[in-house]
């Protein structure tokens, strides 16, 4: 794995984040769980199907290659180093997968930029460090499915700074408030699916978060249209929203 410290990661833009190439998880199990999905008509799938996003996501996978790959990711060495990476400290792994977990995306799927919650209602905790991770081998670039990370610019997208390609094993760590999506659709052809594992870590909640008067933390994710989408489309963005 590239040498890589807290710092870089702190002062990546336009947030927070790092991308890692190997090291992180072990490719022969990564490799054994894309093959060991839970199948198409499993009743623990959910469709995301608005204005917002398309995709399908599965956060039930006991008994799977899959479910060991995120105990993988769950054990405390493992959260031990990425407090190490990111300096982040205090970081308590999701087991209940809440948002996360298995994310499916097909032909002329897509996921709007937006920022995650903030607060998780149901902890108390702080939602700090999102971790995708990559799944597919062979993925052409003119596919699509690239993770864009944008600017903030008064609240609102500014601009797109980087593009990350979806590539296999590849690992993706950032801060879950900065504006990020999928917001082409994807052009992989019939059949095709886009496959990535997501795991969001939290930590106690700071007092900074508590500190705006009249301001109260996100509890739900806000979208928001990029510079010069449609008005039916910043419309949608008033109805909609999810962890």
């Amino acid at each position: 794995m590239q040498t890589i410290v807290a710092k870089d990661y702190a002062s990546a833009k336009p947030f927070p984040y790092m991308v890692l190439d190997g090291g992180l998880v072990d490719l022969d199990l990564l490799e054994q769980a894309a093959s060991n999905l839970p199948p198409d008509d499993d009743e623990h799938w959910f469709t995301y199907s608005n204005p917002l996003e398309h995709k399908r996501v599965c956060n039930k996978v006991a008994g799977t290659k899959i479910a060991d790959v995120f105990g993988a990711l769950s054990n405390q060495q493992f959260v031990d180093e990425l407090s190490e990476l990111t300096g982040i400290k205090r970081l308590i792994p999701d087991a209940t997968l809440y948002g996360g977990g298995i994310s499916v995306m097909g032909p002329g799927d897509f996921l709007k930029l937006h920022r995650d919650m903030q607060l998780n209602e149901r902890t108390g905790l702080e939602r700090r460090l999102n971790l995708v991770i990559c799944m597919n081998k062979d993925w052409p670039e003119e596919f699509g499915g690239h993770l864009e990370l944008w600017s903030d610019d008064n609240g609102q997208p500014g601009k797109c700074v980087r593009r990350i390609r979806h590539s296999f094993g590849r690992v993706i760590l950032f801060d879950p408030a900065g504006w990020h999506g999928i917001p082409d659709p994807i052009e992989c052809g019939l059949g095709g699916r886009r496959t990535s594992l997501q795991v969001f870590y939290y930590a106690p909640a700071r007092e900074q978060m508590f500190d705006s008067p009249g301001t109260l933390p996100r509890c739900h994710a806000q979208f928001a249209p990029r510079p010069g989408e449609c008005m039916e489309i910043l419309n949608s963005f008033r109805q909609h929203c999810r962890v």
